[in-house]
């Protein structure tokens, strides 16, 4: 903490003891609205472009199997789980399915990071988790077509 503090009082000195001294001119009263008003305008610019990027970035997660063909791909919004399949051989053999639809479909609870997996001890299973209000599912999925591919309990 002692390091931190003396390095930012370094820096401070440093910045004032380097900085040019430049005739002063008060601002009229219109002015310095004027250039409140504008430096207004360009926060909440910047800060609405930080909310729409915030609002996309990391929504998606991707979890490894057991299975090296196999990955599970999350929406950390509505829960939405999906497989994919990668493949060596040929462009059919990669490919993204459906393994449950979304447990949460109402826009406003759209929320990114509110939903997690966690693998069980169970190669086929992991946990859906809601880390809000604490539900939790049962998430099993299988490369077997007859099986149903993916449950959710």
């Amino acid at each position: 903490m002692k390091k931190l503090l003396s390095t930012a009082l370094f820096i401070l000195v440093a910045m004032i003891s380097s900085a040019q001294t430049a005739p002063t001119q008060k601002l009229t009263d219109t002015q310095r609205d004027s250039l409140l008003v504008s430096l207004g305008e360009e926060v909440h610019a910047l800060r609405e472009g930080l909310v729409g990027l915030r609002d996309e970035v990391g929504r998606y997660k991707v979890y490894r199997t057991e299975n090296i063909y196999n990955n599970l791909k999350l929406d950390t919004a509505t829960g939405r789980v999906s497989a994919l399949q990668i493949g060596i051989d040929n462009d059919n053999s990669r490919f993204e399915y459906s393994v449950c639809d979304a447990v949460e479909e109402d826009e406003n609870w759209k929320i990114i990071g509110r939903f997690e997996l966690y693998p069980t001890g169970n190669r086929y299973n992991f946990v859906l988790l809601d880390t809000i209000f604490g539900r939790a599912w049962q998430v099993q999925w299988s490369t077997d077509n007859n099986c149903g591919r993916w449950r959710i309990w």
